[in-house]
């Protein structure tokens, strides 16, 4: 029970930097996706299946902190860890070879369809022609994902051994000591 508190206070924290802070700190109102970052981060280490109810909750914060219709970014974030987690099971065989670059290859790779969905979405919602109106390609691919994609693999580089540290931390908290009884 407390490990599930850490988390959603973790998540919630993230949610408040990502949408409070770095939008004073980035001008160019491309901020990093802190929130996607640590489904894809869960979704690599965890699996889906543990990461599904943290990609729902930091969902449901997104689309609370940005005024969007409720379940956009959740069916995203959702998107994005069983994503992670299928090609984690599919290529990362060893965890220590080359976890850092395939790591690196998948929020490159989340970050793009994350981008370019979350522009076809809101093209579709709020389009100023009308509700529903069809988007051309070149609002959908917009020049601000290389620029999203360079600053959450900055943002990723930095705190990829931090969050490491702290689910190892998780991990020995979650084991019980051997010889004592429940």
């Amino acid at each position: 029970m407390a490990q599930k508190a850490v988390i959603f206070i973790f998540i919630f924290l993230a949610a408040v930097i990502q949408f409070s802070f770095f939008p004073s700190l980035f001008p160019l109102g491309t901020c990093p996706d802190l929130l996607l970052l640590l489904v894809i981060f869960w979704a690599l280490r965890e699996g889906f299946e543990k990461t599904a109810a943290r990609a729902v909750l930091a969902g449901l914060l997104a689309d609370l902190f940005r005024f969007q219709p409720v379940g956009v970014d959740i069916f995203l974030f959702s998107l994005a860890a069983f994503g992670a987690s299928s090609l984690a099971k599919r290529f990362l065989v060893s965890h220590r070879t080359w976890e850092f670059f395939f790591t690196s290859g998948v929020v490159v790779a989340g970050t793009i369809v994350y981008a370019i969905s979350f522009n076809f979405i809101g093209g579709i919602f709020y389009s100023k022609g009308g509700y529903g109106q069809v988007t051309t390609l070149w609002h959908i691919l917009d020049w601000s994902i290389a620029l999203r994609i360079i600053l959450n693999l900055a943002i990723f580089a930095l705190a990829f051994r931090p969050l490491e540290k702290i689910e190892k931390a998780f991990e020995l908290y979650g084991q019980r000591m051997p010889g004592f009884r429940k």
